[in-house]
């Protein structure tokens, strides 16, 4: 088999992820690199105190900083990334967020683009990440011509009753726009239970053992090529 790719993407995370479904229809040969495993599922998955707090998914590695100084980065190299992790909430950048802002430490200058030329791509990921919310009930919420693609997720009994109480006095509570997670067969949500890897793949499902997989596909095979051992994946105790 040639070792030839038209297109190498590093990563799976929701950008590497959503980068390689937006190529898939392309027919080039598309290699992507990820480099560790799925990540187990076990209970400990569901244990804010084992995943946050001693950080049981995080790579063991750390970082120097500008003054020397290292720290942990917080990085889950598991096919997904950080979206394995992550609370499943996805904000758009306000439109004053593309302009000069002024911190503590000076200023930060404005973007080269601005919300307008994201909006379109905004619209297009929230439909591929299953989105749920409602216009209009962020007062914050920047400008766009489309709903989400989905209703937004019902409050849990006693939210429902903190949203009211906020409401009596003034506030507007909104709902965080989230991902609704379908599905306890993977970790939390991310690009490997969602919509990126059936259209990468045809629907198939992507197999591996304790080793890490590099998956080779084209848009006309439909199937992954091959896999390769990039490292092992040793799951942290965090204990």
């Amino acid at each position: 088999m040639t070792d030839h790719y038209d297109l190498i993407v590093i990563g799976s995370g929701p950008g590497g992820a959503s980068l390689a479904q937006a190529l898939a229809p392309t027919g080039k040969r598309i290699l992507m690199l990820e480099r560790c495993d799925y990540l187990p599922r076990e209970q400990a998955n569901w244990s804010a105190q084992a995943v946050f707090v001693y950080g049981r998914y995080q790579a063991a590695e750390t970082w120097t900083n500008a003054d020397g100084g290292t720290f942990s980065p917080q990085l889950h190299y598991y096919v997904g990334g950080n979206s394995k992790v992550y609370g499943s909430a996805l904000f758009r950048l306000r439109e004053r967020d593309f302009d000069d802002i002024t911190h503590a430490g000076g200023i930060s200058p404005a973007w080269p683009v601005k919300y307008n030329d994201f909006a379109p791509y905004y619209d297009a990921a929230e439909a591929l990440f299953h989105v749920h919310g409602a216009r209009g009930e962020d007062p914050t919420e920047p400008p766009t011509g489309k709903s989400y693609p989905y209703p937004p997720v019902k409050h849990e009994p006693k939210v429902a009753g903190l949203s009211a109480k906020l409401t009596n006095i003034g506030l507007r509570p909104f709902r965080c726009w989230a991902i609704v997670i379908r599905s306890a067969a993977r970790f939390r949500h991310g690009p490997s239970t969602t919509s990126p890897p059936r259209a990468l793949f045809g629907g198939r499902t992507v197999t591996t053992s304790s080793v890490i997989p590099t998956d080779t596909f084209t848009n006309s095979a439909d199937k992954i090529d091959r896999e390769q051992v990039l490292c092992r994946s040793d799951p942290l105790s965090g204990e």
